[in-house]
């Protein structure tokens, strides 16, 4: 009975170690971690980290939206940033979209891009 319960016991902690290894194979291969904080003025800090080094990183698109009747709707254009950090593994921006603010419920969609690889992205949404 001993022997089961530790073959068991050893069966769950295999599994366990797969399922994480399985887990980490499923995040994105470039970027490492995206942080985007929208505050109460109205702007959205950017924090992007590569898992290596890359050639370029920028954002390839920021679109200020709204909350409008349980659907996101977009109050900006498209908007894109022009500076570009070159060979490094981190890049930060801030983007004031204070004045196209007004009352109601905002988020921030963007797209970082690093060496060609872009991903979609939300910031946490803020009442205004």
């Amino acid at each position: 009975m001993k022997r089961a319960i530790i073959l068991v016991y050893i069966l769950v902690f295999t599994l366990a170690i797969f399922n994480t290894a399985f887990a980490a194979t499923l995040e994105d291969p470039v970027f490492d971690m995206i942080i985007s904080t929208f505050n109460s003025q109205g702007v959205i800090s950017f924090n992007i980290y590569t898992s290596y080094t890359v050639d370029s990183i920028t954002l390839s698109s920021c679109v200020l939206q709204k909350k409008v009747n349980n659907n996101w709707v977009a109050v900006t254009s498209s908007y894109t940033l022009t500076d570009v950090y070159f060979e490094g593994d981190y890049w930060h921006a801030n983007v004031d979209f204070s004045g196209s603010i007004t009352s109601g419920q905002y988020r921030v969609k963007f797209r970082p891009t690093a060496d060609g690889h872009t991903i979609t992205r939300y910031s946490n949404s803020r009442t205004f």
